[in-house]
């Protein structure tokens, strides 16, 4: 009785990444939203992922976290966003974006360097009071994701030239 052999794959054999290796990986970022439900889906994890990050903090957060928090199955994350640091990058980016149009527009020029330095001052701690967790996750990933140090440090810089 003669046997066939099996045809050898034409895909060689690949091991399973690491967690190290899955981390630095570069990831798909999943496609925008198509439609107004979408949008709204896409927007309700962001903002439980807010939540989240108030409560917990970004080193402790979880993506069940998040999907716990907005109601839905951890799949319908993976949808929308390619994982933990991709929805964080995503919400802190918006964050130093409404941020800086927010701080620039409320300080007018002066010629008291002093008042400038007070101004500044009020205008951070208002912000760190609105949103304490979200101040330290900014603190926190600025460290972590190096894409995002470069923002913020470009962000900085032009916070401390307006002062």
């Amino acid at each position: 009785m003669a046997t066939k052999k099996k045809a050898a794959s034409a895909r060689p054999a690949v091991a399973p990444l690491g967690r190290k290796e899955r981390r630095n990986a570069v990831s798909r970022k999943p496609a925008a939203p198509q439609t107004q439900r979408g949008n709204q889906t896409r927007e309700k994890l962001k903002e439980a992922t807010v939540r989240v990050l108030e409560r917990i903090g970004y080193r402790a957060m979880r993506l069940s976290d998040i999907a716990s928090e907005a109601g839905v199955n951890v799949s319908l994350l993976y949808h929308y966003f390619s994982g933990k640091a991709d929805l964080t990058h995503e919400i802190l980016v918006e964050l130093l974006d409404s941020q800086r149009f927010q701080d620039l527009s409320s300080m007018a020029p002066t010629s008291d360097p002093f008042e400038s330095i007070v101004r500044a001052n009020r205008v951070m701690v208002a912000t760190y009071s609105r949103t304490p967790g979200l101040m330290r996750c900014l603190l926190h990933f600025d460290e972590e994701e190096a894409e995002f140090s470069e923002l913020y440090r470009k962000v900085s810089a032009d916070w401390s030239l307006k002062i």
